[in-house]
């Protein structure tokens, strides 16, 4: 099989391309977040609530607001976006995004020893057949 030279430079651009941006916002969300809330809060929320809201609310918003209001924001100055990340951010409830953290595992209760079935240990066993068999000449 034999690729095309576009279709290798499609599969870079979803190879590469796309999980920086991934990365990118999701640390732009965890600066802004920390300059308006406390500086630790990233480590407290959990990034799936967080992506679920931003999937819903941005199907939400491609229906309710036309593109013509979204350019505003492409011509915008740096301070001035940032600002405004800040004022949004301000907003959210992060009590809704916060991970919950797992509980510790019970411990498994040690089973009964059967003297009928001793448990031997695989090191064990392989050595035993290692001096069996003799070790081979060098």
């Amino acid at each position: 099989m034999k690729l095309r030279p576009w279709a290798i430079l499609e599969l870079l651009y979803f190879l590469f391309v796309w999980p920086r941006g991934a990365y990118n916002l999701v640390s732009t969300l965890k600066g802004v977040l920390a300059s308006v809330h406390d500086s630790d809060c990233h480590d407290k929320l959990s990034y799936y609530y967080l992506a679920e809201e931003l999937d819903a609310t941005y199907q939400g918003m491609m229906i309710a607001l036309p593109p013509e209001d979204w350019q505003d924001l492409g011509t915008m100055s740096l301070p001035q976006f940032s600002s405004l990340l800040q004022e949004w951010a301000n907003s959210v409830n992060l009590k809704a995004f916060t991970s919950s953290p797992r509980k510790p595992k019970k411990k498994k209760p040690k089973p009964p020893y059967d003297p009928r079935h001793p448990h031997v240990s695989t090191a064990r066993l392989l050595a035993e057949k290692k001096k069996s068999r003799g070790s081979p000449p060098k």
